[in-house]
């Protein structure tokens, strides 16, 4: 059992010392190294128009079947033993759409509509080197005795989302292809000088995790948060969007501990840089 502890790509890579005077570059070995990562995830089958809605122009939800749906993921973590850390931790809670660049047949990976991190220095790093939209939040991540599991992310007190799962199983044979190991898309963003118009720079971080454990699930529940502007300021009008969509039966609920090695230095630019909707984060 468990246990929990707290178009095509351009070449050339960004720049990895991108707070010269202060920190250098992000890994003393070019990539963000994490020594265990505990993943709570489930993903949900929603319709590729509406999340569109969630993405830049320049990405496309992968969707496939008669429904013409994509997946959803919400997943939350603990990472620990995080070498840019020093070997502390920190938690996150993120929100996924599987996506490709321009067209289905684009490079993929998992656009992050939304990362929160309990820990200003991931936040920072995130931003700034891999284009994450990440903010800060609490975070809870609860093993519950029956091991089913219940996370939340919540500003100043009222909750942004929330992930209940039923009891999770462990499985003896673990599968070759690691949950939590597709690219992670992202967008630096910039204004144009002469219009004011917010662009993005696309990139892919490749992803690297080697698996140590597993256990599946059949039942999940995600709750979207409430609150308004008053509340939680820009993060609102994320709420409003993901409360637009409909999440019922998940099509997997997963809880996987792993090591996981960022590969920044390996990002890929992807070209041309795309217009930003004016709410984002």
């Amino acid at each position: 059992m468990m246990s929990h502890d707290s178009h095509q790509p351009a070449t050339g890579n960004p720049q990895p010392c991108f707070m010269p005077l202060l920190m250098g570059a992000a890994s003393s070995s070019g990539a963000a190294r994490y020594a265990r990562v505990d993943v709570v995830a489930a993903q949900w089958r929603v319709h590729a128009n509406l999340l569109a809605g969630l993405l830049p122009d320049c990405f496309v939800p992968l969707a496939d079947g008669p429904d013409h749906a994509g997946l959803l993921t919400v997943a939350f973590a603990d990472n620990q033993g995080v070498e840019f850390l020093a070997g502390r931790g920190y938690r996150v809670a993120s929100l996924l759409v599987r996506a490709a660049f321009h067209d289905q047949k684009g490079p993929s990976g998992d656009f992050v509509v939304a990362m929160f991190e309990d820990d200003c220095l991931p936040i920072v790093l995130g931003r700034e080197l891999l284009g994450l939209p990440k903010l800060f939040a609490d975070i809870s991540i609860e093993d519950r005795p029956d091991s089913s599991m219940a996370c939340e992310a919540s500003l100043w007190g009222h909750t942004l989302f929330s992930l209940e799962t039923g009891p999770l199983v462990p499985r003896e044979q673990l599968p070759e292809q690691v949950p939590a190991a597709a690219p992670l898309l992202g967008m630096r963003s910039f204004p144009d000088p002469t219009s004011g118009d917010l662009f993005g720079e696309p990139l892919l971080t490749p992803v690297e995790a080697t698996l140590g454990e597993m256990a599946l699930g059949s039942e999940a529940t995600v709750t979207w948060g409430l609150a308004g502007p008053g509340e939680v300021a820009c993060v609102a009008g994320l709420l409003d969007a993901v409360r637009t969509l409909s999440v019922d039966e998940p099509v997997a609920v997963v809880r996987s501990v792993m090591s996981r090695v960022l590969r920044t230095d390996r990002i890929q630019r992807l070209s041309p840089p795309c217009r930003l909707p004016s709410s984002s984060l």
